[in-house]
């Protein structure tokens, strides 16, 4: 709308379009939050089936946890390799393996030579 009135009152090109862009942001976010608002008002939330993980799992339900990091410091080495320590302690079935997944913070793609 604010690009329909500044087009009425002989707003350069210009300046139509970029209202017209600026405006796309807003509008998409309505709509969103519309649509979010509308299915959470029509679908009631139900609880989601958890694992009980009370007795060992066994062979056949093998499970690896995958922590995906970005190791940007020492520091932060150290402390994901602390939290992935406790995980580990915290759960001791020996047919639940945790590993790490982790890059170094980089340039961009000039960075990794490609």
């Amino acid at each position: 709308m604010l690009a329909a009135y500044a087009y009425l009152h002989g707003a350069a090109p210009w300046a139509v379009a970029l209202l017209s862009v600026l405006s796309l942001v807003p509008v998409s976010d309505s709509r969103r939050t519309l649509v979010n608002h509308t299915s959470a008002s029509l679908w009631k939330p139900r609880l989601l089936a958890k694992l009980d993980f009370e007795q060992p799992l066994d062979e056949a339900n093998r499970t690896l946890v995958v922590v995906p990091t970005l190791l940007t410091s020492p520091a932060t080495v150290d402390a994901v390799l602390s939290n992935l320590e406790v995980h580990l302690l915290a759960n001791r079935d020996p047919n639940i393996h945790f590993a790490l997944l982790g890059d170094l913070k980089g340039r961009g793609p000039a960075a990794s030579g490609h």
